[in-house]
């Protein structure tokens, strides 16, 4: 079930708690914007609305696809409002620190990207609702690899989501397991990275740790760069600036 609904200032949508939709989502919200002059989504507001859905999806939904999300988008100039609902039970929000986790940790850091990408975040009492607020600044390629014996460059696409990872995590795997110690990443393309995109970076690196390897990030755009050094990962393993 996906249902969309553009109305003046306002995007309403609602949908299964899906992984599979945050795509179709995210295009709705680029359309309503450019509809009201402000161009695409930009990377920032892309991240943080991809963060709440998934958040919303996989903790507060429990990937279970019976449950349905709403989200709202309202334009309130020069602000954004950002309201996302589960129909999970919530959570204690009250106790939760906004600090990145480890480097060497695959999850846990949607909840800081959330707070560090927007100017205000709020969630309602029981913690099935959270409200971003976000200052806007108006403005897929497919992989493709090469192999030189225990170096791997891999040509990223524009997005490394969890809409799709589950192409990036197969070739991850089959070049780790066929004995690559440098997978190098070239970032050149790449638009959209989310937390579960991170922690598959990281997973992947750690795997290559274990047997003297290293994942390797080149060309990274400079919004992800900022990203990754928000989050400590360029001392975890090489990201390099475009």
């Amino acid at each position: 079930m996906y249902s969309s609904v553009m109305e003046g200032s306002l995007l309403q949508v609602r949908f299964n708690a899906d992984l599979e939709l945050v795509e179709r989502l995210c295009a709705d919200a680029g359309r309503f914007l450019s509809s009201k002059g402000l161009g695409t989504l930009d990377f920032e507001l892309n991240l943080i609305l991809r963060e709440a859905v998934c958040n919303a999806i996989i903790h507060g939904s429990g990937a279970n696809p019976a449950r349905l999300v709403d989200v709202q988008m309202e334009l309130d100039t020069p602000f954004i409002r950002l309201r996302v609902r589960d129909q999970g039970e919530g959570w204690n929000w009250r106790g939760h620190e906004w600090c990145p986790p480890p480097p060497d940790q695959e999850g846990g850091r949607g909840l800081f990207i959330l707070n560090n990408y927007s100017d205000k975040v709020v969630f309602n009492d029981s913690g099935n609702e959270v409200t971003i607020t976000k200052r806007y600044k108006a403005q897929e390629k497919s992989m493709t690899s090469t192999n030189i014996e225990e170096r791997r460059e891999l040509v990223m696409g524009e997005s490394l989501s969890a809409g799709n990872l589950d192409e990036y995590r197969k070739d991850f795997k089959a070049s780790v397991d066929s004995g690559v110690r440098e997978l190098v990443l070239d970032c050149s393309a790449l638009e959209v990275v989310d937390s579960m995109g991170i922690g598959l970076l990281v997973a992947t690196h750690n795997s290559l740790n274990k047997t003297g390897g290293e994942l390797i990030m080149i060309n990274t755009p400079e919004p992800i760069y900022n990203l990754m050094s928000t989050m400590r990962l360029n001392r975890h393993f090489t990201v390099e600036r475009a």
